[in-house]
């Protein structure tokens, strides 16, 4: 059996950000990342936090921004947003499209790896953002590392959200059939690119100190999805660092 090298993971990693600077500059895989609109899901836990606190003076941050549509919208609503991606190409449009508002203050885009130490203070976020993110990094332990610095760089009680998609219907189980990735729950795009899912059962053994406290189970039947569209389901979730 091959074991994988740190030089086979650098490898795997540098493929994955080529794609996505490719991707950011003519969108294919996922024709939505283009849009300026903020994610629905985004908007429904802007709508399910504000619900249960104040909304002056939150901090957030959202990581694998991409060209910033949901860090630029929560801006306008008076958020002091960050948002890093390890793409160049991306962060250099999402620095371009948020010159189109007088955003006080802007949201603080940063080109940095999710995978790397975040480069943020210690509990200074109210919440973080993982639309759809930690599930393009192609380790395991490269998402633990997300979930960890989530809950470093979180206020005692601030929220983790995270979107991700499920490999129980549509595209992302036929890929998980025909193109299984070399760890648990990962597919691989017929252009290299691996995609991390997230089954029931690792609902259900959910383990990390940032706690679930919400889990909505979600069918989506319109979107494009790398030339296809069909009925997918995925996970609309959000967890909770332990207060003080």
């Amino acid at each position: 059996m091959h074991k994988k090298t740190s030089e086979d993971c650098s490898k795997r990693h540098k493929l994955q950000n080529e794609l996505w600077d490719a991707e950011h500059k003519l969108p294919f895989m996922f024709p939505f990342v283009d849009s300026s609109e903020p994610n629905p899901g985004v908007v429904d836990f802007w709508i399910w936090m504000t619900s249960r606190r104040s909304c002056r003076t939150l901090r957030g941050l959202e990581i694998c921004c991409g060209k910033g549509r949901n860090a630029i919208w929560l801006a306008s609503k008076g958020v002091e947003m960050f948002g890093f991606d390890f793409s160049t190409v991306a962060i250099a449009e999402a620095k371009r499209r948020q010159g189109r508002f007088l955003l006080h203050p802007p949201v603080d885009f940063q080109v940095q790896d999710a995978t790397d130490c975040w480069a943020y203070n210690t509990h200074h976020f109210d919440f973080v953002l993982d639309c759809f993110g930690s599930s393009d990094i192609e380790s395991e332990v490269g998402r633990e590392n997300v979930l960890n610095e989530a809950l470093r760089t979180l206020k005692p009680g601030g929220y983790y959200f995270l979107q991700i998609d499920s490999p129980e219907m549509g595209f992302f189980l036929e890929r998980l059939k025909e193109a299984p990735g070399s760890e648990r729950n990962t597919l691989i795009f017929p252009n290299g690119k691996v995609e991390s899912v997230l089954t029931e059962h690792d609902l259900m053994t959910w383990s990390h100190p940032l706690k679930l406290i919400e889990v909505r189970r979600e069918i989506e039947t319109k979107l494009e999805i790398f030339g296809q569209t069909a009925p997918y389901k995925y996970f609309w979730i959000v967890a909770q660092a332990p207060s003080k």
